[in-house]
Parts: C-alpha cells; sequence; structure tokens
C-alpha cells in the first residue's frame, strides 16, 4: 500500500475543542456562523461543514455562490450566507438552492425580488453595511433608506444586517468607529419603528477585543481552524496537518549545486531527499532556502528553490531517514512543531494564505471524534495509517555525485 504524495490530516473533534473554547467567549444566547469559504480555508468544505453542523453552528457562510451550490450539491442542508458579492446571473440558482444572500449595493434588492418573484417565492436576505472597509456594502448615510427598500420589497424578508470591520487587530480606534456608526445605523432603524433582525459584525480577529459588542452572531473562521496572524487564546488550536514523503535520497559532494538557479550549494558532503511537494501544492515558492520540515522528529533545512512539484531537503543529520519516511510540512513529530504561522513567517505573508492555497493535488483526510481517518477513498485509510510512523525502507547504496 503506497502512501500518498502528499497529504492533510483534518482533526475534526479538535475543531469542537476550538468551537467549544469560541463559545466560552461569547453570551450564551449569541449564535456562531462559521465561515467556511475557500474550502474551509483550505480544509475541505463539505467534511468540515458537516462537523459544524453536528455541534449545533447556526449558520455557514461562504465566500461565493458556487461555493454554497456545491455545499447544497453535497447534501449540506444547514442556512447558508453568502458573505461576498453576487451577480446577476447566480441569484436564480441561489432562489432554487435556498441560500441567503448578503445585499451589498442598492441596486441588487431589486434584482433579487424580481427573481423571486418569477420563481413565486420569498427570498430571505441580510444587509450589508459599508461602516470603513470601502469593499462591498450600502452607505451608512443610507442604509436605513435601504433596509426600508428591503422591508417594502413584496418576495424578501430581511433575516439580518452586519458589517465588516476592516482592521481590528491593527487599528482599535477606527474598530470601535466602525462599530459606532453600525450601531448608530441600528439605532436609526429603531427609532423608526423597525425591528431590527439578526445583527452581526464580530469576526475572529474581534472576538475578544470587542467582547461588549457580540450583538446576535458572530462570524468566526480562523479560531475555529486554529489559525492567526496573533497568538491563539487558551483551548484553541491548529486542526490540519501537512505531510509528504521522502521519495528520492542522494549524497553530494561539497559545493554541489541544489535546484533550479543554484541558489543553494552544499557547504560539505551532504544527504539531500527529494519530496514530492511543491507550490502547485500550495507550499510557497517564497519557502525556499527559509523554511524547515520535520523528518524522524527532527528539522530538515529547505535546500534551493522550491518547485512546482518538488522540494529538496538536507538530512545529513537525520540518521536513518530513507525514502518512504513521513515528512511533516505542518503538524508536530516527536517534540518538534511546525506551524502555519511559521510558514506564514518564512513565506511573508499571513497564515490564512498559506491553508487557502493549498492545492487540488493534497489528498484530505478528516479524521472523526473517534480519531479515525475518513479518506476520500477506501484504499487510502490503510495508506494514511501506514504514514503514522516511518517506513523502514532499505536505502542501501545511495547514488553519488
Amino acid at each position: 500500500m503506497h502512501l500518498p504524495r502528499v497529504w492533510a490530516e483534518i482533526d475534526l473533534a479538535r475543531l469542537g475543542r476550538n468551537l467549544i473554547a469560541c463559545r466560552g467567549m461569547i453570551p450564551p444566547n449569541c449564535k456562531v456562523l462559521g465561515v467556511v469559504k475557500a474550502d474551509a480555508y483550505g480544509h475541505g468544505a463539505v467534511a468540515v461543514s458537516s462537523a459544524m453542523m453536528r455541534r449545533g453552528i447556526a449558520m455557514l457562510g461562504v465566500g461565493d455562490s458556487n461555493e454554497a451550490i456545491r455545499l447544497r450539491e453535497a447534501g449540506i442542508a444547514a442556512p447558508i450566507l453568502v458573505l461576498g458579492a453576487v451577480v446577476e446571473g447566480e441569484i436564480p440558482e441561489l432562489i432554487r438552492h435556498r441560500v441567503i444572500p448578503m445585499i451589498h449595493s442598492p441596486e441588487r434588492i431589486q434584482d433579487f425580488n424580481r427573481a423571486a418573484l418569477r420563481l413565486g417565492t420569498r427570498m430571505p436576505v441580510h444587509l450589508l453595511v459599508d461602516t470603513g472597509m470601502s469593499r462591498l456594502g450600502v452607505t451608512p448615510a443610507r442604509a436605513l433608506e435601504h433596509w426600508r427598500s428591503i422591508l417594502e420589497a413584496s418576495n424578501l424578508e430581511l433575516r439580518g444586517v452586519g458589517t465588516h470591520l476592516a482592521s481590528p487587530q491593527e487599528d482599535p480606534a477606527f474598530t470601535r468607529e466602525q462599530i459606532a456608526v453600525f450601531l448608530r445605523c441600528i439605532d436609526a432603524a429603531r427609532a423608526a419603528g423597525i425591528a431590527p433582525p439578526l445583527l452581526h459584525v464580530v469576526s475572529s480577529a474581534a472576538l475578544q477585543r470587542c467582547a461588549d459588542v457580540h450583538l446576535d452572531m458572530v462570524r468566526l473562521g480562523g479560531f475555529l481552524y486554529g489559525i492567526s496572524p496573533e497568538p491563539l487564546p487558551s483551548g484553541i488550536e491548529p486542526m490540519l496537518s501537512l505531510y509528504t514523503q521522502i521519495v528520492y535520497l542522494r549524497d553530494h559532494a561539497p559545493n554541489t549545486s541544489i535546484g533550479y538557479g543554484g541558489t543553494y550549494r552544499t557547504r560539505g558532503h551532504a544527504r539531500i531527499a527529494t519530496l514530492p511537494v511543491g507550490y502547485h501544492d500550495g507550499y510557497a515558492h517564497h519557502l525556499s532556502n527559509r523554511a524547515h520540515v520535520l523528518i524522524r522528529g527532527e528539522r530538515a533545512p529547505v535546500v534551493g528553490r522550491v518547485s512546482m512539484d518538488y522540494v529538496m531537503v538536507d538530512v545529513t543529520r537525520i540518521a536513518g531517514a530513507a525514502i518512504g519516511d513521513r515528512v511533516t510540512l505542518i503538524g508536530k513529530d516527536g517534540g518538534q512543531e511546525i506551524a502555519v504561522a511559521d510558514l506564514a513567517r518564512w513565506a511573508q505573508t499571513i497564515p490564512y494564505e498559506i491553508t487557502c492555497h493549498l492545492g487540488a493535488r493534497v489528498r484530505r483526510f478528516a479524521a472523526d471524534d473517534e480519531g479515525a481517518l475518513r479518506p476520500e477513498e477506501p484504499a487510502a485509510a490503510a495508506a494514511v495509517a501506514a504514514a503514522t510512523a516511518s517506513t523502514a525502507a532499505d536505502v542501501g547504496s545511495l547514488p553519488k555525485s
């Protein structure tokens, strides 16, 4: 049984524990929307959405219409909110699949209403107020006007109103200003005799910073997955581990050029391992000559450029390193750990980009509450189980440079 070329293990039990930790930071009556856009930040949207549903998530949030429809086609029955823009041609499909759009412009009010009227149904919607993100949403000055338009539309039902905080980590003062603008819009609606529907503002980044304005629902992504540009709160840990294996080993003489462009040369006699993972799989080119991997509980530096399909690492100091050994790209091995935040730092980006960029070749295996892996294909289960320990491969006499 062969190991996958590169695979991710998704710990759904850890998702549950992260959710419990997040619920401890919000009032008991506050709902949780689980953000599963970008294939659940690269974790696999269908498996993650199913796990969220089992744990009482009130709603799922996606980035676009296609993501919502894919979840519906996979049998996900939970309420789904499209957090991003909806183009006109997508509206009928959203209605047919019972997906809730976030109205991001005044023009969409009538577009949604006409489409719902043609299909003979009432369409639930949320209204997005732009309080400072300057990306999507109606202006605060006209928010009440557009709010009324939705309420007056014959085939629309306003279920929620929200805004998007632009800089909860970088600019607390501006965040407070955004929240104040949003709350003034809500006060204006109340003054006009309009009862506000479900209100939501806070994301993972603002969960602890804005504890006084959790309102009716919080939208959580990064904290549920255990990834953040900042240190994670107590009780929240990563749920994704990423692995590959050694497919080639070779001993090299000093001053041997490794990889494209000769950006690395061996400093002495060196044993170099080739790994079948590259930037097409989401292992960023910027990790070249910067990152480390874990093999047999030891760190091995990435040497040379990361290419589309392969990475080379120096295993000179790792005793017994063999073809077939499991290689940890993200996760723990022995007493060592490489976190998503480490890769983000080496690649000079943010942690979310690391997991979101995991490619289609990365096989994803979701571990259930009992720890059993559920692969895409039954035959792969034994392969991943075998990967929990290093393969005892006979390297014999390695080819020489």
